[in-house]
């Protein structure tokens, strides 16, 4: 049986904290995580003393206790003082490794018992909370056994194994002219929609991951600029074809709320997930895309959108944090498993924005084009319609040029090529 207690360790706690008393304010180590009841008890009243400013001293810990009502060891105190005391950083570490060992034990043991009266199903939802406990400051650790290695390693490759068989080897992006075209993006890749303010690029991202869902896949989308009430509503023009003042004033026509009704019903089972970063930094878009693919299996992810990501700590100029945002991005999303990330980007003002526009209209453009796999350029022609040009891709089979389509009624991509184009309007966002 592993041991899952150093009363040794708890005492050096204890010693530290007395020589120390500023520690306690980190609650660097908590008192439910000692064994010994002794320690858990004079560790408490170290804590009441410090939160009443008071001294932290053998003396006035002993008056606390006695306070309490608490017999006191006066054997043990005389222990405590002469504890030869370590680091905080190496102390405190090892007692929370112990305090989840006794966790895990506990649950595991539960769970033994649960087979044992044949009720298999919560033995195996005990197991499952027990491989998920794990201290909330613990992080991932930089040592490892080789067992632990070959253990993890198996894992994913059963993991990885069974997404090959429920996800499509290749993601079809819901336009049809350019899946015909590059066969799909690939797992791993990095794709640019790149287009003026307000041209759509948001509202077609959001068709393209309704799309992907529809094929199999699991897109998921970071928010930076726009809350979740923006979203929400968003997504009923979409989907409903509802506009969004109407949708502001709540006054809807009998047409459009049996619209609503029809599209909330066409969606449900529909597997797109949203994180909201609304002003954030880098790494809070970085941990929004690691939950996003850790928690709900995304395999595809949308970043809304790179220029409203609020800097980067260390970057010496704009163009450094488009690389940075570019390639920590990238690599967090394939961190564990392939994973295809699409980035929206904003473009500079140009004088006609009905032109079919160029890699240098975007921002950074020489940067983003060097991370990049594929770019998109869209635009909103002289008819309102709203077209994109394939600027880069993996095989140099750029120029490419089509109007995006979309079901009139619904507000949804057709990847039959044959659908209405999408006519932006208020309705659609940007």
């Amino acid at each position: 049986m592993i041991p899952c207690s150093d009363q040794a360790l708890e005492m050096q706690a204890l010693g530290i904290a007395m020589l120390d008393p500023s520690v306690l304010d980190s609650r660097f180590v908590e008192p439910r995580e000692m064994t010994d009841p002794r320690a858990a008890a004079f560790l408490a009243a170290m804590y009441a003393l410090r939160q009443r400013g008071e001294p932290v001293e053998t003396v006035a810990v002993i008056a606390e206790l006695a306070r309490e009502g608490r017999a006191v060891d006066h054997e043990y105190a005389l222990g405590m003082t002469s504890a030869l005391p370590t680091s905080p950083s190496t102390v405190a570490p090892r007692l929370r490794e112990l305090a989840v060992a006794r966790q895990l034990r506990a649950q595991a043991e539960r769970a033994r018992e649960a087979c044992e009266r044949g009720d298999v199903s919560h033995a195996l939802t005990l197991l499952r909370g027990a491989a998920e406990t794990r201290d909330p400051r613990a992080g991932d650790g930089d040592h490892a056994t080789l067992p632990q290695l070959v253990e993890l390693g198996a894992t994913q490759l059963v993991q990885a194994a069974e997404r090959n068989l429920t996800r499509p080897p290749i993601v079809k992006t819901g336009l049809a002219e350019l899946d015909d075209h590059i066969g799909g993006l690939e797992y791993g890749d990095l794709t640019i929609i790149g287009g003026d303010t307000s041209v759509g690029k948001t509202s077609t991202a959001f068709m393209m991951a309704c799309a992907m869902s529809a094929n199999g896949h699991r897109p998921g989308i970071v928010s930076v600029e726009d809350p979740r009430p923006r979203w929400a509503r968003r997504a009923i023009a979409v989907v409903t074809g509802v506009p969004i003042a109407a949708q502001r004033s709540g006054r809807l026509s009998p047409w459009q709320w049996e619209q609503l009704t029809s599209g909330v019903e066409r969606i449900k089972g529909t597997q797109v997930h949203f994180r909201f970063c609304v002003g954030s930094g880098l790494d809070a878009v970085i941990d929004a895309e690691r939950a996003l693919i850790r928690d709900h299996d995304c395999d595809v992810v949308f970043l809304d959108y790179i220029q409203a990501v609020d800097g980067v700590p260390g970057a010496w100029s704009r163009r450094d944090e488009m690389r940075i945002i570019l390639s920590r991005a990238k690599a967090e999303a394939n961190r564990e498993q392939p994973v295809t990330l699409i980035a929206l980007s904003q473009m500079r003002k140009r004088e006609n924005e009905t032109e079919k526009p160029v890699r240098a209209d975007l921002y950074e453009a020489n940067d983003i084009a060097q991370k990049a796999d594929t770019i998109l350029l869209l635009w909103k022609d002289g008819r309102g319609l709203v077209n994109y040009t394939l600027d880069k891709a993996k095989d140099d089979a750029t120029g490419l040029e089509a109007v995006i389509e979309r079901d009139t009624r619904t507000g949804m991509l057709r990847t039959t090529g044959d659908g209405e184009p999408y006519e932006r309007g208020e309705e659609h966002g940007r």
